[in-house]
C-alpha cells in the first residue's frame, strides 16, 4: 500500500485553478461520484480529462486494491506531474496524454477531437466524469466523446459530465445581469453552440439543454432528474458553479 502522505499540490507553472482548493474540491467530487454514481472502492473509473489530478489524488486514497483508476487529458505538463506524483504510487492508476487538438489547451494537437477514440475496450467501466471538459468543446467533439463514454460504460454505469446548459431560466437570468460577467456574452451564437468568447470559441461554449438530452437518448445514456443545475448564470440554488448531468447507460 502507498505510505498515507497527501498528494502534493501542482506547483506555480502548471495550471491548477484554485490552487487554495485543490484537495477540497477533488473531495467534493468524489462525494457526487459516492453518493450518484454508486462508486465502490472496487468500481473501474474513468477520468476524462484528468487536469491535474485534483479528483484523482482523492480517489487514490478511496480505491481500493481492486478498485482502478484511467485518466488521460491533453495538456502534456498535467499529465507528466500526475504520473509522476500520483501513478508512481498508486498501482492501480494510470494517466496518458491524448494528443487532442484543441484551440484552447492543446493548438498544436495532431488528432481532432470528432475522430478521437478512447483506448479502452468496450464496456469497461462502472463509471465515466468529466468535469470542466464539454464547456471547452465544440459539438462534434462533444457528441463523439458523449458517444466514446456510452461505450466505455458498462451497462448499468453511470456517468457524471459538467455543461453550461442553455434553457429558459438560464437566459431569463443572464438577461437580468445576474450571470458571472464572463459568461453573459453566451447570446453570441455559433454554428450549433454558444461561444461566450468570439475570439475563441472554446474558451467558454454553453449548448441548449435540449440538444444535450438528444443526444442522451440517442446514445443510450438516461438521464438521472434532475439536472443539477449550477450558479454560472446567476441562480441562488444550486450545487455547483457547473450545471452536472448524471445519467445511467441503459
Amino acid at each position: 500500500m502507498a505510505q498515507q502522505l497527501e498528494i502534493p499540490v501542482p506547483p506555480d507553472g502548471i495550471r491548477v485553478g484554485k490552487r487554495s482548493s485543490y484537495h477540497k474540491q477533488g473531495q467534493a467530487f468524489l462525494r457526487l461520484l459516492v453518493e450518484r454514481c454508486d462508486l465502490r472502492p472496487d468500481s473501474s473509473v474513468l477520468e476524462v480529462g484528468c487536469g491535474t489530478g485534483r479528483i484523482a489524488a482523492a480517489l487514490a486514497w478511496y480505491l481500493s486494491s481492486g478498485g482502478r483508476y484511467e485518466g488521460f487529458d491533453i495538456v502534456a505538463d498535467s499529465v507528466e506531474w500526475c504520473q509522476r506524483e500520483i501513478g508512481s504510487r498508486f498501482d492501480n492508476m494510470r494517466f496518458d496524454h491524448a494528443d487532442v487538438f484543441n484551440a484552447l489547451y492543446n493548438p498544436d494537437g495532431s488528432h481532432p477531437a470528432a475522430e478521437y477514440r478512447f483506448p479502452y475496450a468496450d464496456d469497461t467501466f462502472d463509471a465515466v466524469y468529466l468535469t470542466s471538459i464539454f464547456t471547452h468543446m465544440l459539438p462534434a467533439d462533444v457528441e463523439r466523446y458523449l458517444e466514446e463514454i456510452a461505450r466505455t460504460l458498462r451497462p448499468g454505469g453511470r456517468s457524471l459530465v459538467t455543461y453550461f446548459l442553455l434553457n429558459d431560466e438560464a437566459r431569463e437570468l443572464i438577461a437580468a445581469g445576474r450571470a458571472r460577467p464572463e459568461y453573459r456574452g453566451f447570446g453570441d451564437r455559433g454554428d450549433g453552440f454558444f461561444a461566450a468568447r468570439g475570439d475563441n470559441p472554446e474558451g467558454a461554449v454553453a449548448f441548449e439543454e435540449d440538444y444535450v438530452r438528444g443526444i442522451y437518448s440517442q446514445i443510450g445514456l438516461e438521464i438521472d432528474e434532475p439536472i443539477s443545475y449550477g450558479r454560472w448564470c446567476g441562480r441562488t440554488a444550486y450545487l455547483k458553479n457547473q450545471d452536472i448531468v448524471f445519467a445511467t447507460k441503459r
